[in-house]
């Protein structure tokens, strides 16, 4: 294999293992936001049995519903926001690295192209160059 040829096989095989690590990062970011909302959603669930067991009255009951509602609505408002920011960040991500190899095979091709075209100008003036 020539080294032009190893150099593009070693340039794929970064990207794509750069683009491995970016998916399996953002797919642990991913999990590590899921095991909080469960871990808050059991506490907050936990706490409001507590505070339910020992309501007076079926007003104070409402009361302690209403509220396990509202900070419910709350909590999943800001999963959600986070979410949203894990799953706008992914592609940006995944594009920079793209960009990144593009730019380096561009080069690459500039370089040789470049090589190429003194390496012909050099042959044709040692070709034209009288006796």
């Amino acid at each position: 294999m020539s080294d032009t040829n190893q150099k593009t096989t070693d340039q794929a095989a970064q990207v794509s293992n750069a683009a491995a690590s970016i998916a399996t990062k953002n797919l642990q970011a991913f999990a590590a936001e899921c095991a909080e909302i469960s871990r808050q959603s059991i506490e907050h669930t936990t706490e409001t049995v507590e505070k339910l067991r020992h309501a007076k009255g079926p007003a104070e009951v409402l009361s302690i519903q209403s509220q396990f509602l509202r900070e419910a609505f709350e909590n999943f408002t800001q999963h959600s926001r986070r979410f949203i920011e894990l799953v706008a960040a992914f592609p940006l991500e995944m594009t920079k690295t793209y960009t990144e190899a593009w730019t380096q095979s561009m080069n690459a091709a500039a370089d040789k192209t470049r090589e190429a075209g003194e390496k012909v100008a050099s042959n044709v003036e040692r070709l034209t160059k009288p006796s």
